[in-house]
């Protein structure tokens, strides 16, 4: 509830957009297999806006040999402003670290 009470959101849901998010939807879904670089996907198991299934169908779509999937718990959608905020950041920096390990590697 805290986060809540900086939270922007909209005063009307913008309805006429729809169809552009529609496309915009469909765009991404062709362009997943177009991603090679590493990816680490993160998700809150109590996010009411994004489906549970989304995680594992980007996951299973994109082309990069390095894909990881982390669950968050006591979020909801937005993960980044949740009390389990610190957890994604450390989870980030970790990838992304790894991730300069290894091309610093090669």
């Amino acid at each position: 509830p805290s986060n809540t009470q900086d939270h922007i959101s909209y005063p009307k849901y913008p309805t006429p957009c729809i169809d552009e998010l529609v496309k915009l939807q469909t765009e991404m879904r062709l362009s997943l297999p177009k991603i090679t670089t590493p990816i680490l996907l993160m998700q809150s198991r109590q996010d009411n806006t994004v489906p549970p299934e989304s995680m594992d169908y980007i996951s299973n779509r994109v082309s990069s040999p390095l894909k990881e999937q982390m669950w968050v718990e006591n979020s909801g959608h937005v993960i980044t402003r949740e009390p389990s905020r610190q957890q994604v950041f450390q989870a980030a920096e970790i990838f992304i670290n790894r991730i300069l390990n290894l091309k610093g590697n090669k």
